[in-house]
């Protein structure tokens, strides 16, 4: 039952975060927030095109049946956008101009490392492992950094209707516990280990859980974030 709802849940919940993203646009519309409904979108696309390739071989991208079912390849261009979507997101909003610095310098590092990454990961039928755990760090400090923030500063707006703090709430407590979950599945493909079902229940536990807070995060928002 528990799996039936999550495996059923988090597409929608994509499309739930888009179409909230754009009710409250008026909200942050002239904010370094506003390019949020494209990230959601793009998400909930990439999810459904994922989807299609591997359930439908004839949408492929590559013509030889051995690469019929891999769609790795735009899940590893996502996780690059992704990730440096929030790295300019969280270097304006972080106070601190030496760890505006630090986040750039890790960007430029994240970039190196997804440049990389492919020499010893096929970008096209692996995920690039490399990538996505540096990538991931770096969104896990950056969103610790600003939840401290919000906790020990006065800010303008209160948390509770802080929409980035809900954001990184989020991000938070996706990246915390899914990072040692790729880690593992990385370990697992090498040494051809079967993984447990309990993996992959946790792993759609976190995403649900974290767009779960992102819309906590849009009904809450009353005021804009700075601009």
């Amino acid at each position: 039952m528990l799996r039936y709802f999550l495996e059923n849940a988090y597409v929608p919940l994509y499309g739930i975060t888009f179409l909230l993203s754009l009710y409250r646009y008026s909200k942050y519309f002239d904010t370094k927030l506003k390019y949020l409904p494209i990230i959601f979108i793009y998400t909930f696309l990439n999810e459904m095109l994922g989807s299609l390739i591997f359930e439908y071989p004839e949408y492929r991208f590559f013509g030889s049946d051995a690469l019929a079912f891999y769609n790795m390849v735009i899940y590893n261009i996502y996780n690059v956008i992704f990730c440096l979507y929030f790295f300019r997101i969280y270097t304006f909003y972080l106070d601190n101009e030496k760890i505006k610095i630090g986040i750039q310098y890790a960007s430029i590092a994240f970039l190196i490392v997804a440049t990389l990454n492919p020499f010893y990961e096929d970008f096209v039928t692996s995920s690039q492992t490399a990538t996505y755990v540096v990538g991931g760090l770096i969104i896990l400090v950056c969103s610790t950094l600003y939840l401290r923030q919000i906790f020990t500063t006065k800010n303008e707006i209160p948390w509770k209707n802080d929409l980035l703090f809900w954001i990184s709430l989020g991000l938070f407590v996706f990246y915390a516990g899914y990072l040692p979950i790729k880690i593992l599945r990385f370990y697992h493909s090498i040494y051809n280990i079967t993984e447990g079902t309990h993996v992959r229940l946790t792993h759609l536990s976190l995403i649900v859980i974290m767009y779960l807070l992102i819309i906590i995060g849009f009904l809450r928002m009353r005021r804009r974030l700075p601009r």
